[in-house]
């Protein structure tokens, strides 16, 4: 206890030893588990060990006044998942995956190829087909999740930076997270404190961003539109007979067109748009706030204090810790 480091960055959180007779309890708060080690005159077999726990069991009943009133004194924290860092770590995952995949379709084999050639050709064609599916869903689900990568930014900094007597008025803050997401944006400055200049509704990166939130709700309601969604013109000669104004593989052609307007170019540069806007936000912050605002969005499990009415980064380094990260920051709340 004397050796811990003053916050939740330690392997050992707590450790207490009780001593009786020629005996001592060694009880020992780990991270990854709580031990029990005693030290005396013989070794506790298994049979002790579980009359032991059992003890230990019962007498807790015969405390249990001074243990509530003990816990009452304790300061008490909530811990909450932080859904911007969550979806943010999904997208992350997902724009590697994407990036890692080769969409280039097979080249077709002259006509004199033989017949190997084509069954090989065959055989790349359908782990093409396959290729262009996986990543039609990965562009498909980016392009969903980065709008509300940057609306899930937008409200971690409302939690976060709300005036008190917002908080306090639930109808007020309620009424707040309601509104359109573009007002809501251009209003931020005006319900939260820490901002430096109020966030620019003309500004290149706030268009951007407004215009792929407007995108996303068609896309995340299937809205149906052969005019917004056409890709191609086909004829039909003697009615049964499809002619195009270009010649090409037809496989290719109807394969490529399941994946357009989901390209993995367009998820891609979905996510530079919104990254750009939450740099734009940080940036109207003032530089302190910014780099707490920094700190908390890469946290995935977020502390709440009633009684202090703050958000605290609680555990944010265990995990390094558990894996022996020797560079690592203090956390702070």
């Amino acid at each position: 206890m004397l050796l811990r480091h003053p916050s939740t960055e330690n392997v050992i959180q707590w450790q207490y030893t009780v001593l009786c007779d020629e005996w001592a309890l060694d009880i020992t708060g780990l991270n990854a588990r709580m031990e029990l080690m005693a030290a005396g005159p013989e070794r506790l077999n298994q049979v002790q060990w579980l009359a032991l726990a059992v003890k230990l069991k019962s007498d807790m009943a015969s405390v249990g006044p001074q243990m509530s009133r003990i816990r009452r004194g304790l300061e008490r924290w909530t811990l909450f998942v932080n859904p911007f860092q969550r979806i943010n770590e999904i997208t992350e995952t997902l724009e590697e995956r994407l990036k890692h995949l080769d969409t280039t379709p097979p080249t077709l084999p002259p006509s004199e190829a033989r017949t190997k050639d084509n069954r090989r050709y065959m055989q790349r064609m359908g782990a093409w087909v396959g290729t262009m599916a996986n990543a039609r869903s990965i562009s498909t689900t980016l392009r969903m999740l980065a709008p509300v990568l940057g609306e899930s930014f937008v409200n971690l900094l409302i939690f976060m930076l709300v005036k008190p007597d917002v908080r306090k008025d639930q109808r007020r803050y309620d009424d707040l997270l309601r509104r359109q997401i573009d007002i809501r944006i251009k209003d931020l400055s005006l319900f939260c404190s820490g901002f430096a200049k109020p966030v620019d509704g003309g500004c290149g990166e706030f268009e951007a961003f407004h215009r792929l939130m407007n995108y996303r709700n068609d896309l995340l309601h299937g809205n149906v539109s052969p005019e917004l969604l056409r890709f191609d013109e086909v004829y039909f000669d003697q009615r049964t007979i499809p002619l195009f104004k270009d010649e090409q593989n037809l496989v290719h052609r109807m394969v490529t067109a399941a994946n357009r307007y989901v390209e993995p170019e367009s998820a891609l540069d979905d996510l530079k748009t919104v990254r750009a806007f939450i740099e734009y936000l940080i940036s109207c912050l003032e530089p302190a706030v910014g780099d707490v605002i920094k700190f908390m969005m890469t946290d995935s499990a977020l502390g709440w204090s009633d009684a202090k009415g703050r958000i605290g980064s609680i555990f944010k380094e265990i995990p390094l810790l558990f894996m022996g990260d020797k560079h690592i920051k203090r956390a702070s709340d």
